[in-house]
């Protein structure tokens, strides 16, 4: 026994047969009949071959399965399609996704062939295979659906009705199909989101430098004590710093605008630093604070701070033209504090005060070496008269650093 012989007489599922509706009404005439079908061939097989056809109905039903796939998790109109288009549908989810591998592009092909292969199937349980027999039994001829040639499965097509491949392999490619649509649909949906997820990580981390970057050049202007000091790289390091405290969020107008005013904070303890040591007055930053309206805090943003804070400010947009200093320094005054403790609490008073003293020096680089920090805490200088007020400075942080 050849053709055939690997196609079980009776299907069974979970250790109970399965059938047909025509094939279970054949079996009880069968049964009610005394007699038999006296004009039933005998042959290694059923003359109607309803195992056989059983097969290709769970095949169909197995594909109808791959279908489902193919509908609910890559959203393709399977109906309207060829399976030809949904090979090509589906290698050009895998290439957008970048995964252009060999392996994905044959599983493609197979769903492809497997659709058409769904199609081929369409209402085979309703008419079984059937055999022709020689004089010993043997099958010369088995007919059945008309079945497409499909390479990549490895199934021949029909001839003329005659069936030229077995229902187990046609039930075994079925499997593998819905298989390999599994596998693409998950790798796809996969790195889809993953790439979605790069996407707004790269889109974030752009924002958050442009962020940083427009911050830091607004502030560089206000930055400016110095006449050949190191404030550029202070300011570089105090963004870095608010950001590495979680004082720096960007993605909202007003994260940008507390970003920004966390910011005009520090400025303005450097600026009072600087006048603790000589260099102006104690109080001179309130004076001086307009200039971040021209260039740092636009007027939308003094608006939402004050709506989301309660300032108190005048809201008129007569009033509000631009910002005014005393509106600024308001907002310096409420946010000071978060980079105060966010300093001490990394550096401590004697880094502190380094930090901001360093920034006078020509060409340092933040963040500040231990060895300079401790030859300006240790300035002997400060034994004798103290030139540049250290001392009084030093107090002035390890107070607290209040404004």
């Amino acid at each position: 026994m050849g053709w055939f012989s690997e196609v079980p007489l009776e299907v069974t599922v979970a250790g109970t047969r399965f059938r047909l509706a025509q094939e279970a009404v054949e079996e009880q005439q069968e049964i009610s009949n005394a007699f038999g079908d006296l004009f039933q061939a005998a042959g290694e097989r059923p003359e109607r071959d309803w195992p056989a056809s059983g097969l290709l109905h769970l095949a169909r039903l197995q594909l109808d399965e791959m279908v489902q796939i193919l509908v609910t998790q890559l959203e393709l109109p399977v109906e309207r399609l060829s399976g030809a288009e949904i090979t090509r549908r589906l290698t050009v989810m895998t290439e957008e996704v970048g995964l252009a591998e060999q392996r994905l592009l044959y599983e493609a092909c197979c769903v492809g062939e497997g659709v058409d292969l769904w199609r081929a199937l369409e209402g085979v349980g309703e008419v079984p295979i059937g055999h022709a027999f020689a004089v010993d039994g043997s099958i010369t001829l088995t007919v059945g659906p008309d079945l497409p040639e499909l390479g990549a499965l490895g199934l021949k097509a029909s001839v003329g009705g005659e069936l030229e491949v077995m229902p187990t392999d046609v039930f075994a490619r079925a499997s593998s199909c819905t298989r390999d649509a599994a596998e693409i649909a998950v790798e796809v949906t996969e790195r889809r989101q993953r790439n979605i997820r790069h996407a707004e990580l790269v889109r974030k981390t752009q924002s958050r430098y442009d962020f940083k970057q427009a911050l830091q050049a607004s502030a560089s202007d206000h930055f400016s004590i110095w006449f050949e000091g190191s404030e550029w790289n202070l300011v570089a390091w105090l963004i870095d710093h608010l950001e590495n405290a979680g004082l720096l969020p960007f993605e909202s107008e007003m994260d940008r605008a507390r970003s920004t005013a966390r910011l005009m904070g520090l400025w303005a303890l450097h600026v009072e630093l600087a006048a603790y040591s000589g260099e102006g007055a104690v109080g001179d930053w309130r004076h001086q604070a307009s200039v971040w309206s021209d260039s740092g805090l636009s007027q939308e943003q003094l608006a939402l701070l004050n709506a989301e804070d309660g300032f108190g400010l005048p809201e008129d947009e007569d009033e509000l033209e631009m910002p005014t200093g005393e509106s600024v320094a308001a907002i310096i005054e409420h946010y000071y504090r978060d980079g105060v403790k966010s300093l001490l609490d990394e550096l401590g008073d004697a880094s502190t005060f380094a930090y901001f003293w360093a920034s006078r020096m020509d060409d340092i680089d933040y963040p500040v070496a231990a060895e300079l920090v401790g030859a300006i805490v240790n300035d002997p200088a400060v034994l004798a008269d103290d030139p540049e007020n250290k001392v009084a400075t030093y107090n002035w942080v390890q107070s607290g650093m209040h404004l």
